[in-house]
């Protein structure tokens, strides 16, 4: 599947979106970061994890996530 933004630049490719996360904050503050929010699943919470520890100059990643509850308005 091509994202609508590939298709305008062909030379992009697409990257399947976290989509069941949301309210997601970060903060940075020497070279730590602090991620808040709502994830689904222990494999989405850990997939924002390790993208936040790809991130060059990145020391250390605390996770508050928490788990996304049944209804949210």
């Amino acid at each position: 599947m091509t994202s609508p933004a590939a298709k305008k630049n062909p030379g992009t490719k697409h990257h399947p979106t976290l989509a069941g996360t949301f309210n997601l904050k970060a903060t940075v503050q020497n070279g730590v970061i602090d991620i808040w929010g709502f994830a689904p699943s222990l494999a989405e919470r850990t997939a924002i994890r390790v993208a936040a520890e790809g991130i060059p100059g990145v020391m250390a990643v605390n996770d508050h996530l928490l788990e996304t509850p049944a209804f949210v308005y």
